[in-house]
């Protein structure tokens, strides 16, 4: 096996394509095979994206409610000099 020069990084990210290139053809006729025995098409996918979920909208209320401190947050802070006293 070659020996490459660690200083060129071209020539380490050729190499490592090929060798995913090998592992993914490597892979794909595993899949072939496997997906043969047990009689399904060989290109469908086997795992199903599922769809994104909607995002919840937030009525106003619960905005308020979120943007305004609450004032027991506070009840215990020393505000100037950044100590808790519970």
């Amino acid at each position: 096996m070659p020996r490459i020069r660690r200083d060129d990084p071209v020539k380490l990210i050729r190499l490592a394509l090929v060798g995913l290139d090998a592992q993914i053809a490597g892979l794909r006729e595993t899949r072939t095979q496997l997906a043969a025995m047990i009689d399904q098409s060989p290109m469908t996918p086997a795992v199903q994206v599922a769809a994104p979920q909607k995002r919840r909208k937030l009525s106003a209320e619960a905005k308020e409610k979120i943007s305004v401190p609450s004032v027991s947050w506070y009840a215990g802070y020393d505000l100037r000099g950044a100590t808790f006293s519970p």
